[in-house]
């Protein structure tokens, strides 16, 4: 059973609380032997972070016998005006049946590809072809394959450990890196495939262009259990310097059973679109020094999103993921996605939602 959770909430511009929990195996994570080893492998300081909460997730899953039922949660609250909680490490199983991938298939979630696209009047406009996931129902399960070579792998499941950072592209994906993806500032390929170790996600989309767009979503009846939604995603982007509604995007909305962004929840929250001209000038992407496929690729990291949906109660709601390429099949984008869901125990300010 999870042990009753406190969190301290200090009123303050920026903080991070970490709600502790008892833990049911005496083993300890040791994080001074963790940075230890990190610095023989020759993680850079500006990673270090990131490295060691997947080392400390990693060993929680080893040592603790009862790993669904506990969790290590830490909460961020943001500026005001940023609207945005994100979650550090620990483990929290998910509220919705597999929104997190972890049973390794598409089970409870929908999707479809297109080969076509054209303008639009904001980003291109996807022709869906209804053949589902993969563009074959979701038959066989893709799982693991790298976005440079596989032309055929517009949703596949990712659940490789995370390793040691590399310069190499081919090690760098078989240790649970992006091989598209390579840092000019360190030379690291330093994008992961998954939000953390022992967290799988589902990549929407390839290096391949040729017009191949993907679409996931992920449906949600809304009861007290599971109103607190969380998100998680990476994205790349290859930029075709191509007018407004012609450049490669990828496109967040939750919705209702209409296709319209649910209301009673702050909209910034709900949505997310970027193209390759927004893309540019948002410090949050990185410029690709060395991208398999395409000329200026740029690429943003995970980033985590948690919102309140205790006003859709009883409502079903549909998260929407979509990856568009350019019309003009020469540029692509593609996107990391995992989700959990779970139930509101705090009440803060500082969420998305309020």
């Amino acid at each position: 059973m999870i042990k009753r959770i406190f969190l301290l909430l200090l009123l303050a511009p920026f903080i991070i609380t970490k709600a502790q929990v008892t833990s049911k195996h005496n083993h300890e994570f040791d994080e001074q032997k963790a940075r230890q080893e990190a610095a023989k492998k020759g993680v850079p300081a500006r990673v270090m972070g990131e490295y060691i909460n997947g080392e400390k997730t990693r060993f929680n899953e080893q040592f603790n016998p009862h790993k669904d039922e506990v969790r290590d949660a830490y909460v961020m609250i943001a500026e005001p005006g940023t609207n945005k909680i994100i979650h550090q490490g620990g483990i929290q199983a998910s509220a919705c049946g597999n929104s997190d991938l972890a049973s390794n298939n598409y089970t409870n979630w929908t999707g479809e590809i297109a080969t076509t696209c054209n303008p639009g009047t904001t980003y291109p406009v996807a022709t869906w072809n209804t053949s589902g996931i993969n563009g074959n129902g979701g038959t066989p399960i893709q799982l693991n394959n790298s976005p440079c070579n596989n032309s055929t792998g517009y949703q596949v499941i990712h659940n490789q450990p995370i390793g040691a950072l590399s310069t190499v592209a081919t090690t760098a994906f078989a240790n649970g890196y992006d091989d598209n993806c390579k840092n000019p500032s360190t030379g690291f390929y330093d994008l992961t495939c998954t939000p953390s170790n022992g967290t799988n996600s589902i990549r929407l989309g390839s290096a391949y262009s040729n017009y191949t767009c993907a679409k996931l979503v992920y449906p949600i009846t809304v009861t007290s259990s599971n109103a607190q939604f969380t998100y998680q995603f990476a994205v790349v982007i290859d930029d075709g310097s191509h007018p407004v509604g012609e450049q490669p995007c990828f496109l967040f909305g939750v919705k209702d059973v209409n296709g319209n962004l649910i209301t009673g929840v702050n909209q910034n929250c709900v949505q997310y679109n970027v193209d390759a001209t927004a893309a540019q000038t948002d410090t949050s992407f990185i410029s690709n020094a060395a991208p398999c496929a395409g000329f200026q690729v740029y690429y943003r990291k995970w980033r985590t999103v948690t919102i309140d949906l205790t006003s859709q109660i009883g409502n079903t709601i549909y998260a929407e993921f979509q990856t568009i390429d350019c019309p003009w099949s020469g540029h692509y984008s593609y996107a990391y996605i995992s989700a959990t869901c779970g139930n509101l125990t705090a009440s803060v300010s500082g969420f998305c939602g309020g």
